[in-house]
């Protein structure tokens, strides 16, 4: 239902905005006669507009986190002095971040999960568990390489959640990990640039997700 849902999002996306730049570009040549006032033009074309657009269709296809951030950040550039909210709703997202961290292990300790923050500054972490369950990565100003390529994945998909402002993370990690990458950057990337040969072979009952948010930031896995 979820992927039939955003796929109809996307038919209607695309829809509106051929129907919309196919009358702009008839205008331009005359065909139509389509007459727009500029503030309409303005306020519809405007950054501030964009962002509030993509806050709904991201909130729409459940990355809710990402799409009130966006939505709030077109909305307050309409309403400068509301802009502390901003830095509210991020402090809240902060707080509220999902724990990945399994319950379904009974042998896993507090080496097994890694919750790593960077706030102007940064280090090198190396894990070397056997057990590896995932955690949380915050970086702020600042940033971290978490290596793992010692380490081994629990058994199951595990997560890392990740957030970045200003800043970001690098993983070194094993080429035999499976590993997805669902990352949303805003005014940033994040990048898988691991080199994984050919005949690699790799355990298809381990996993690892590294998803979250980076806001004017970056990060990569590597290995």
């Amino acid at each position: 239902m979820s992927s039939d849902k955003n796929s109809s999002l996307r038919i209607a996306i695309g829809i509106i905005l051929i129907f919309v730049g196919a009358a702009a570009l008839l205008s331009n040549f005359d065909f139509i006669d389509l007459y727009i006032p500029y503030e309409v033009t303005d306020f519809l074309f405007s950054w501030e507009t964009v962002f509030i657009i993509i806050g709904l269709v991201l909130f729409s296809t459940n990355r809710r986190s990402a799409g009130i951030i966006f939505f709030a950040i077109g909305l307050f550039s309409f309403f400068p002095e509301f802009w502390p909210v901003v830095l509210v709703l991020i402090g809240i997202y902060i707080l509220y971040r999902k724990d990945y961290q399994s319950k379904n292990f009974d042998n896993l300790t507090e080496n097994d999960f890694i919750d790593d923050i960077s706030i102007f500054g940064g280090g090198k972490k190396i894990i070397s568990s056997q057990n590896f369950a995932g955690g949380k990565s915050t970086a702020i100003f600042g940033g971290a390489e978490i290596d793992l390529r010692n380490a081994n994945l629990a058994e199951g998909n595990q997560v890392i959640d990740i957030f970045a402002v200003f800043g970001g993370s690098t993983f070194v990690i094993s080429e035999k990990w499976n590993v997805i990458v669902d990352v949303i950057p805003i005014f940033g990337g994040f990048s898988d640039k691991r080199r994984i040969a050919p005949d690699t072979e790799k355990d298809e009952s381990r996993s690892l997700t590294i998803k979250g948010l980076v806001i004017f930031g970056g990060g990569e896995v590597r290995n």
